[in-house]
């Protein structure tokens, strides 16, 4: 049986009332958030038992839904402007799992 990769899924409602669908987070996006709060100082995700504070997971999810946004060019601003002005809410969601696909074999 082959190996599952989980995939992250956002909905985004912009405060102008664009709605924004099936948004993946992909790798990229949490990489830029490590790189982004290591550079900025911003605080870590505490983890008590298994749950992360919500104010750590708010900025890291919130993060990662404008780099999505940004990486697949819906929307072009700051994350500064995203999250004080332009984004009203979102919700990341864990999507279907996908079969990775084996590269093709050259059967010559």
């Amino acid at each position: 049986m082959a190996n599952k990769l989980p995939r992250r899924l956002a909905t985004v409602e912009m405060t102008d009332g664009t709605i924004f669908e099936d948004i993946r987070i992909t790798t990229a996006d949490t990489v830029q958030y490590e790189l982004t709060a290591a550079l900025k100082k911003w605080p870590g995700i505490t983890v008590r038992g298994s749950t992360g504070t919500v104010a750590g997971v708010t900025l890291k999810e919130s993060f990662e839904v404008w780099h999505a946004l940004v990486r697949t060019g819906d929307y072009d601003g700051t994350f500064e402007n995203f999250y004080q002005r332009d984004v009203a809410d979102f919700e990341v969601i864990d999507g279907d799992p996908v079969t990775p696909t084996p590269p093709a074999t050259d059967a010559g």
